[in-house]
């Protein structure tokens, strides 16, 4: 678009002044108090619309760049496993579900046994399900997961009760948070904390981590008293979230890292 078109007035419906091989101006509505409409002048057409601001901005003053780095999209970025995902078929996506079932189930199988509440490596596949998933899908394989367990299939940890009890014993405050987790870890690391940098991949992945604990230790505290609910649900666990955030910013990283070295 020619810069010098930008910086005229706009051609008006009618009077002197206007050349016969110029376009009317077509008036539309304003934004941000600049009409809306298209004309032409000197051979260029002007179309001014809602997301065309963003192009009248570039014109005046050049590419727009995002603070603390150089020129990005404007869209938030993805992980190449998610954007794979999106772009599949109802069928692979349901193989997806089903694999990361199945990860969630070795998970759960990984147990250091605590009283009242397990140690699992739960968490972590939650984390990096919804981290390379997505959001969506993500939060929807974990409930899927959870829906298994509630019709009684062996996917929790092992020696565990299966059932819809479970869901409303000291572990159900876990259990309900694990598909918000995971939807809060594919949301953060759609908005950029996907590992490309270790911190910001660890800092989503303790997000996810720490949501886990909060609403399973108020969960344990309505039942057992908000004392021994943050003893038993809380504090043990948190040296184990932070080892586990480590873990997923590392797959994090690995991930960032092959997608970097394709482009």
């Amino acid at each position: 678009m020619n810069e010098n078109v930008l910086s005229a007035p706009f051609p008006q419906s009618g009077g002197a002044g206007r050349s016969e091989n110029e376009m009317p101006f077509v008036p539309g509505p304003c934004v941000f108090g600049l009409p809306c409409g298209c004309g032409q002048g000197s051979g260029d057409w002007i179309f001014l619309r809602p997301g065309g601001v963003f192009a009248l901005l570039q014109t005046r003053f050049g590419p727009l760049r995002i603070p603390g780095g150089e020129n990005k999209r404007m869209e938030h970025t993805k992980l190449a496993s998610t954007r794979w995902l999106e772009s599949q078929n109802a069928l692979t996506k349901g193989v997806a579900v089903l694999f990361g079932s199945l990860l969630l189930t070795a998970g759960s199988y990984i147990t250091v046994p605590m009283v009242p509440v397990p140690m699992t490596m739960q968490t972590f596949a939650v984390m990096v399900i919804g981290a390379l998933f997505g959001w969506r899908l993500g939060g929807l394989t974990v409930a899927c997961w959870l829906l298994q367990g509630a019709l009684g299939l062996p996917v929790f940890a092992p020696g565990a009760a299966g059932g819809i009890a479970r869901f409303f014993g000291p572990t159900g405050g876990y259990l309900l948070s694990f598909p918000l987790a995971a939807m809060m870890t594919g949301w953060l690391v759609s908005r950029g904390w996907d590992g490309s940098r270790f911190i910001k991949g660890f800092a989503a992945m303790l997000a996810g981590n720490l949501f886990v604990l909060a609403f399973g230790g108020l969960w344990l505290a309505a039942l057992i008293g908000l004392e021994k609910g943050m003893a038993l649900g809380v504090t043990p666990f948190i040296a184990g979230a932070v080892t586990k955030s480590v873990l997923g910013a590392a797959v994090l990283l690995a991930v960032s890292a092959r997608r970097f070295d394709r482009r």
